[in-house]
């Protein structure tokens, strides 16, 4: 009896060879369009930029010390252009140093844009006010139900409270425009901001003070659309868009990279 024993074609030997090698060129082509995408990302992350301030809404007549200032306290209404978008945006002064002109007024070419959660907790406790309480971003039921609460003077109570947990060199972990060094001496509306922006920093307390870490901890993700632009020679703001924003170009790049390897994909199985 002769047995004959099964030998594997060479062409399935062949065949599995160019499996390994298409898989090989579409992990190459995954790994290179996602570090593509990573530099254009961390491009858009930090870019030169724009303002113009089209508004000031708030109140007027307002005081603080400790920095001192009297005036208009309230939400600029910025337009935003950079080399990847143009947008509408909010913002909200966080430095004394620096001055900006009476809106309407711009452009201020100084500014670079960064991520707020990338800058010390007091403006990360910033910039979670200004998306969770901002009237510019649609936040309106949280002072809807005070007597005498208006738009402008919750606009003028995140200013406040922004101001707090920015310039406040007391160590006390319950915020208060009340007390401490930073204080509001005129709120501009016969107390209603000042008791709205206790009100935002007892809720700041309430939703980010670490009891068991003994801080304040802010999720990067609960500030990701707040952006701090910083200026040389103009004031520093936290910005937050109001209008939708073109996909930066870094995603652009992981997209049109995908595509490319779905092609590359067909040419080979069709091999």
């Amino acid at each position: 009896m002769i047995v004959i024993t099964a030998m594997q074609p060479c062409c399935e030997f062949s065949r599995g060879k160019g499996m390994i090698m298409r898989t090989r060129i579409l992990t190459v082509g995954v790994v290179t369009a996602f570090l593509f995408c990573l530099a254009g990302l961390a491009a858009d992350s930090s870019e030169a930029s724009t303002l113009y301030l089209n508004g000031y809404p708030g109140v007027t007549g307002a005081s603080v010390k400790s920095p001192s200032y009297t005036g208009s306290v309230g939400e600029f209404q910025v337009s935003i252009d950079s080399s990847t978008y143009t947008t509408n945006a909010i913002g909200y002064c966080v430095d004394f140093t620096k001055d900006v002109g009476t809106p309407p007024s711009g452009p201020y070419t100084s500014y670079t844009l960064d991520a707020a959660s990338n800058h010390s907790i007091g403006y990360q406790i910033g910039a979670w006010i200004v998306t969770t309480f901002a009237p510019g971003l649609g936040n309106t039921s949280w002072y809807s139900s005070i007597a005498g609460a208006t738009e402008d003077i919750a606009r003028a109570a995140v200013q406040f409270a922004i101001w707090e947990v920015t310039q406040e060199k007391s160590k006390s972990a319950n915020y208060s425009v009340s007390t401490g060094t930073f204080k509001v001496t005129n709120d501009g509306s016969y107390g209603i901001a000042s008791l709205l922006a206790n009100n935002i920093l007892s809720s700041a307390y309430d939703t980010l003070y670490s009891q068991s870490a003994h801080k304040y901890v802010v999720d990067s993700s609960l500030i990701s659309t707040v952006s701090y632009a910083k200026s040389g020679t103009n004031q520093d703001m936290l910005v937050s868009s109001t209008s939708a924003v073109p996909i930066p170009g870094g995603a652009w790049l992981l997209g049109s990279g995908l595509l490319g390897l779905i092609g590359i994909r067909r040419k080979l199985m069709a091999r």
